[in-house]
């Protein structure tokens, strides 16, 4: 009985250390504040990556797959349940992530004998204006991070989900140091975030001191970029403010993308 504690405690070490190899390569997904809403971003190879969940909530997520798509479907149906239940202003991104997607995903890492997700989630909801915006990041274990609790409203209006965490501190870094803006026009907006996506992905899983404290120069990252583009596509939505349906969740047509990316060339 005595070692049934330390036996748990170890199979989740085990878990957590599983999980975290499974994801180290994956790509990130960024979501960043922008002069008419939200712009969410990721660099993907043959699979959608980014997707709208209710009239404001978007949703993307790095791990695998199925996984994926399990609790994005979750997500999807607790939300529509709530506003068919109650109504559309009461699905709200805090109760889908309090209620619903942190507790699922907290209760299948913690049950030892069954399959956790791997996963990390990242949601963006779009407020009345600005200030009202919400973002959070879900780790695998359930924790999670809403950032709209900070007290800079610069610095809530960016999140970011990557295969470590140092590769989302580079790009919190990267961001404060190097973007500083939630204003920018879309198309600046999509600029600053591939390059902040290039950090992200090509942040070493196990640096040295001076990868850990330093940011590459603008030319190294142009040059990783441009190489990243030849196997993967940018793949890109909006929160919308300013839309005139319902909805404020829309895909960016190719052309907006590839007009925004011509500094690359």
């Amino acid at each position: 009985m005595i070692e049934e504690p330390h036996r748990w405690l170890q199979a989740i070490n085990n878990r957590r250390e599983y999980i975290e190899d499974q994801l180290k390569e994956g790509s990130p997904a960024i979501a960043m504040g922008c002069a008419d809403g939200i712009l969410m971003l990721s660099l993907g190879l043959d699979h959608q990556k980014i997707f709208e969940i209710y009239d404001r909530i978007g949703f993307s997520a790095i791990g695998h797959p199925a996984d994926i798509e399990k609790l994005r479907s979750l997500a999807i149906d607790i939300s529509h349940y709530e506003g068919f239940q109650r109504s559309a202003e009461d699905v709200t991104l805090r109760r889908l992530v309090n209620f619903s997607i942190s507790t699922a995903l907290k209760n299948a890492f913690e049950q030892v004998y069954g399959s956790p997700f791997i996963v990390k989630l990242l949601f963006a909801e779009l407020g009345r204006t600005s200030q009202d915006d919400q973002m959070c990041s879900i780790n695998y274990d359930g924790s999670f991070n809403r950032h709209a609790d900070s007290l800079d409203q610069r610095i809530h209006r960016f999140t970011s989900v990557g295969g470590t965490k140092l590769s989302e501190n580079k790009m919190r870094t990267y961001f404060e140091k190097e973007i500083k803006r939630t204003d920018l026009p879309l198309s600046d907006a999509i600029q600053r975030a591939v390059f902040c996506w290039q950090l992200g992905f090509s942040t070493p899983a196990n640096p040295d001191k001076f990868e850990r404290d330093d940011l590459p120069s603008h030319h190294e990252l142009k040059k990783r970029l441009r190489e990243s583009l030849k196997t993967r596509r940018v793949e890109a939505a909006m929160l919308n403010r300013n839309s005139a349906s319902a909805s404020s969740f829309q895909r960016l047509d190719e052309k907006v993308i590839q007009k925004a990316m011509k500094s690359l060339e």
